[in-house]
């Protein structure tokens, strides 16, 4: 459907935090869109919350009965989506309103497969109901990006895209082409292999932050893990060699040491 968005949600053990992203999807200003949400085999109330708190005909559950991953989950949401549209939210992130509204203009204005944009982090869960934008904003970290169009050798250099605000336009590549492996940067290899795709395509930034990715602290405690994750998409999940993944892994360190000084 022309101007559809599929958003994909896997959920796993979420009883604390979902309803929070789903109502930030219910109150986006832009309408036409399909919420796809996988709930991978939760022990907790996941499904009852989702069940009993939520009516929505733009809404689906898909209950799987075997815990498949994170990367399994989004597969499987992607091989339901309807849209021309893929998005991402995980179950514990929420968006700002016009985060879609946004994003769909930007696909309007840019011959680009992938639109994403700036957001904020923090460990605080808000009500995206009750809690302002601005008070959200005043009290998070903003992550941002310096260039607007991004191609594979700026890639290549570290991911900039955070998940929850990225979008692909099926009218420039294949739904079979978007495939989550079972690596520890999924989202990372992913990025990569479109941007590989063809090269006469580039990814969108806009630095407005459209939405709130919490931080978890088994996240961010162990950085050796997370570069070492960062080298296997390179040498293993696009098949580089020693020498062209050590750049790139160089490139990334760089990357990171400056966004940790800026």
């Amino acid at each position: 459907m022309n101007g559809l968005v599929s958003i994909i949600m896997p959920a796993h053990n979420s009883e604390q935090t979902i309803l929070n992203s789903i109502y930030s999807v219910l109150l986006q200003s832009y309408e036409n869109f399909e919420l796809i949400i996988v709930d991978d085999a939760s022990t907790d109330k996941t499904s009852e919350v989702i069940l009993n708190k939520v009516n929505d005909k733009r809404i689906k559950v898909i209950s799987l009965r075997k815990n498949v991953g994170i990367a399994g989950a989004r597969n499987i949401g992607i091989q339901a989506a309807r849209g021309r549209y893929i998005a991402f939210l995980d179950s514990d992130d929420f968006w700002f309103d016009h985060k879609l509204s946004s994003q769909i203009n930007s696909f309007k204005d840019h011959s680009c497969v992938v639109s994403f944009s700036a957001y904020v982090r923090g460990r605080e869960l808000f009500d995206i109901r009750k809690d302002t934008r601005a008070s959200i904003l005043k009290q998070s970290s903003l992550v941002s990006e310096a260039k607007t169009k991004l191609t594979l050798k700026d890639l290549q250099m570290g991911n900039p895209v955070g998940m929850l605000t990225a979008m692909i336009d099926l009218e420039r590549i294949s739904k079979r082409d978007i495939v989550f492996q079972n690596y520890k940067h999924e989202d990372y290899l992913l990025w990569l292999k479109i941007a590989s795709f063809n090269q006469r395509y580039f990814f969108n930034y806009t630095d407005e932050p459209q939405g709130y990715y919490l931080e978890h602290v088994s996240q961010t405690s162990n950085k050796l893990k997370s570069a070492i994750w960062t080298y296997d998409v390179y040498r293993d999940g696009m098949g580089y060699s020693r020498a062209k993944s050590t750049m790139c892994f160089v490139g990334y360190m760089v990357r990171q040491i400056r966004r940790r000084f800026a």
